[in-house]
């Protein structure tokens, strides 16, 4: 029997820890292609999260821009005809404090949306009476001036709005004006789609120590088109503003560590809208 000569045992060492070493740069390899994937995926949507938002910021600005040109050349064109008609002064004062109303809710809503974006919104919480605030924006919306569309000159006949509100205080820890600013939004929005109707707000303890605020109106509804994307930045099938209300609230609501939520009503008539906030006291009279 010929026993392999020692060079040639020791060439074949070197070839397998050869082998070896091809295998273990060979798993390197794959795991680096892999890696190198699991990147380009990422860029690749990275890339099309960039296309989206530049997408929708383009929309956004073509969208303010119509909308913010709409009550402002009003107002300009109102300003006018008071110098023409002197003697028509209070109609056009109504009709330039209508648009400047307006122009003030778009601004601020293009505004909020914009901190709402890019993370800043702020918000200043202290301990407040919500059935109070409750009370106080219904009377703000009540003495509200309303137009049929936006090119009408005749007032809108508003819906009735009842408050169901409990006697005792309902004491929430949040920011008072901000969610002043949720209920007004869903209040105009009740408003706006219903036609010599009921709106209906209401307040009821839920389990967990927390609160839930009705909105109910025997309005329109809600159209099924939009009702998908009801809290999305643009989501309106109305011939006023730029559908940023309820995108907002939703915001300010789970800011607070609540929900918000919108349904039509069952008996076919009208939607509500109702939110959730944390109570920190429930104080009853005796």
């Amino acid at each position: 029997m010929v026993r392999p000569s020692e060079h040639a045992m020791n060439q074949n060492v070197k070839l397998q820890k050869k082998n070896i070493e091809l295998a273990h740069l060979y798993s390197d390899l794959q795991k680096s292609f892999e890696a190198l994937c699991e990147i380009n995926k990422k860029l690749r949507e990275a890339n099309e999260r960039l296309e989206k938002n530049n997408k929708a910021q383009t929309e956004f600005i073509n969208i303010a821009a119509h909308e913010l040109r709409t009550p402002t050349q009003s107002i300009i064109g109102y300003c006018e005809m008071l110098d023409l008609f002197p003697e028509r002064s209070k109609q056009y004062l109504d009709r330039v404090a209508r648009n400047a109303d307006r122009l003030y809710t778009l601004t601020s809503d293009l505004l909020d949306a914009t901190r709402i974006d890019i993370g800043i919104l702020n918000l200043n919480n202290v301990d407040f009476n919500l059935t109070d605030t409750i009370r106080e924006v219904a009377d703000e919306i009540r003495k509200k001036p309303y137009l049929v569309n936006k090119n009408a000159d005749v007032d809108k006949i508003k819906p009735n709005i009842q408050l169901t509100l409990p006697s005792h205080p309902i004491v929430v820890h949040a920011d008072k004006d901000r969610i002043a600013q949720v209920l007004s939004n869903l209040l105009d929005n009740a408003v706006r789609f219903t036609n010599s109707g009921t709106i209906t707000v209401s307040t009821k303890l839920c389990f967990g120590n927390s609160v839930k605020v009705n909105v109910k109106d025997s309005g329109k509804g809600i159209d099924p088109e939009i009702h998908p994307k009801l809290f999305h930045k643009f989501a309106t099938k109305s011939d006023r503003g730029v559908g940023l209300g309820l995108f907002i609230s939703k915001s300010i609501v789970e800011a607070h560590g609540g929900s918000i939520f919108g349904k039509n009503n069952k008996d076919g008539s009208g939607a509500t809208f109702s939110f959730t906030l944390p109570a920190v006291t429930t104080t009853r009279e005796k």
